[in-house]
């Protein structure tokens, strides 16, 4: 399910709307820089003083003569944005958006929680960086004995789950280096699909700790929360220390479907493109050309692509039932 649906909207109306949920002069804001694989700086309005704290502590600071983006961050307030023609109880996702795209200002409405200020941070940069020619990719990315692996699906569907189960099983069978598991873009590179992490880290929670104690994860958990925030976002090196990658040139996909039944068959191309887009992408404009260029940039590069549909519920079965298949699909057996 996506995270946020987004509206076109003035920057008077936005800055109309977030003085009347946040108050005169929207109070503290954080500024912070989105590095790679082009820099963009972001600035926040929020009320809530951890996800400032959470913000300062997980991203880099502004960098010199980047482009900037400002967002509102709002948890309460839906009477005030009924009452300006959107209201977000109306929507079918968790939260809403109102953007901007020609002074690059918008304003988001959601729950008290740490992903939507995360994922519109970077949500936003890969809008930006799409003129250069980079399109976006919600999801996994890692190099399986070299060769790229790309794990998609829409929200919740358990990408960061495989990841680590991935690595875990991988194990004495071969080497696993990882980009992300979130947000990525990718572009063709003579003739390849080439991918980069926007930003090369992983959400870790208290519960990913508890069930992964083979990875250690806790010494850098516990240094990145906030006492007031369940999940911290680490990078990839200080999960895996030497495994991570800058780039992969992405062999296989796997689409991770609840609704499939059985556990791996082969994946309609088309159908996989679609996910891509849909997962990746749903910003104001997101029926007009820039979806129309991403379908078309998906359907023209997936060709030498091996793509895989995965049900990786567990109805029952062992990890070691949905996780096998996936391993003998990565090492060709």
């Amino acid at each position: 399910m996506r995270e946020t649906t987004w509206h076109a909207a003035s920057k008077g109306r936005i800055e109309e709307i977030a003085s009347a949920v946040l108050g005169p002069g929207y109070g503290a804001a954080i500024e912070f820089s989105v590095a790679a694989p082009s820099p963009s700086n972001i600035r926040v309005y929020a009320k809530q003083a951890e996800y400032r704290r959470y913000l300062k502590k997980n991203f880099p600071s502004p960098v010199m003569d980047a482009p900037w983006l400002t967002f509102y961050y709002c948890t309460e307030g839906a009477q005030v944005f009924a009452a300006c023609g959107h209201d977000p109880r109306a929507e079918n996702t968790p939260s809403m958006g109102l953007y901007d795209w020609e002074t690059g200002t918008g304003i988001i409405y959601g729950p008290s929680e740490y992903g939507l200020v995360k994922s519109t941070a970077v949500g936003l940069h890969t809008r930006l960086v799409f003129e250069q020619g980079w399109n976006p990719i919600h999801g996994a990315v890692a190099q399986v004995d070299g060769s790229g692996v790309l794990i998609i699906g829409h929200h919740g569907a358990g990408k960061s789950t495989a990841l680590l189960n991935v690595i875990r099983f991988a194990r004495g069978r071969f080497q696993v280096r990882v980009l992300t598991d979130d947000w990525a873009v990718a572009r063709k590179k003579e003739g390849d699909l080439s991918i980069q992490a926007i930003e090369p880290r992983m959400a870790v929670s208290s519960q990913l700790v508890a069930e992964n104690p083979h990875l250690d994860l806790a010494p850098q958990y516990f240094a990145a929360k906030d006492e007031a925030i369940d999940k911290a976002w680490i990078h990839v090196d200080d999960v895996w220390p030497g495994q991570h990658c800058e780039s992969a040139v992405i062999r296989k996909i796997f689409v991770f479907s609840h609704a499939m039944p059985g556990t791996v068959q082969p994946a309609d191309r088309a159908h996989v493109a679609e996910i891509i887009v849909e997962s990746a992408y749903h910003m104001p404009d997101e029926d007009t050309k820039i979806v129309g260029k991403m379908r078309e940039f998906w359907a023209s590069s997936l060709s030498s692509v091996s793509c895989w549909e995965i049900n990786n519920r567990h109805d029952g079965r062992s990890i070691e039932e949905i996780y096998y298949p996936i391993l003998n699909l990565l090492t060709g057996t």
